[in-house]
């Protein structure tokens, strides 16, 4: 059986907050012009910073806006959330960028916390990806060291940037992991998963138990927005 979802207690570490919105279809770039103009501004004003945002490329719930938010604890979250959806402002900017329909179709929220602390995001990456990936149940600590003494410096070994990779909490069957990767190329891509599913193909003929399963891939691209 699945581990349980749990909500991060009010006095735990810092984490952060995953957020994947479902566009209406045709609309990324109003979602796009929300955020990078109403949202801008009232995000910061209740205290919500987005470490990075991205607008998908290839993803099983095209189009999409995805976007990881850092906080202190729950109540710093709840607090912040409570004053954006009171706050008439966002009425109405949600009421004008809506226009004859609903710009959000759906959205999920998931808890995550840092195995591998967030990087910052590439610039001049060609593209980037949030890979959620599904672990063995009762393997925590052999996922974590796998991730940082194989995983990571294969990734990094072929030029790939590791925005950061997070242990998920809550909003997904757990256990899972979340990647943010960044490319330069698909061909660069392919060969360094190719290099990872080896070494997995390489640790079940020993014998070794296996300890990712299925993932979600999305291909994404950064979306630059200058927080007020």
């Amino acid at each position: 059986m699945a581990k349980s979802s749990k909500l991060p207690d009010v006095n735990d570490d810092p984490f952060c907050e995953l957020r994947i919105y479902r566009v209406a279809a045709g609309r990324a770039l109003d979602m796009e012009a929300r955020v990078q103009g109403d949202l801008r501004t009232l995000f910061p004003r209740h205290g919500i910073h987005p470490l990075a945002c991205w607008s998908t490329l290839v993803s099983p719930v095209s189009p999409a806006f995805i976007y990881l938010s850092p906080w202190a604890n729950m109540n710093q979250r709840s607090a912040s959330w409570a004053g954006f959806y009171s706050d008439p402002d966002w009425a109405e900017v949600r009421t004008r960028t809506n226009g004859p329909g609903e710009l959000v179709e759906s959205y999920e929220v998931m808890f995550v916390r840092a195995i591998v602390p967030w990087a910052g995001q590439a610039e001049a990456c060609a593209f980037s990806e949030l890979i959620i990936q599904n672990c063995a149940i009762g393997k925590t600590l052999a996922v974590t060291a796998e991730l940082k003494e194989h995983a990571v410096p294969i990734l990094t070994g072929e030029g790939a940037r590791v925005h950061g990779i997070f242990d998920m909490m809550s909003g997904r069957p757990l256990p899972a992991l979340a990647f943010l990767l960044a490319w330069d190329s698909l061909d660069q891509r392919s060969a360094t998963l190719g290099r990872l599913d080896e070494r997995s193909q390489a640790n079940r003929a020993l014998g070794s138990p296996v300890l990712l399963e299925r993932a979600e891939q999305h291909l994404i691209r950064h979306l630059p927005v200058d927080w007020a």
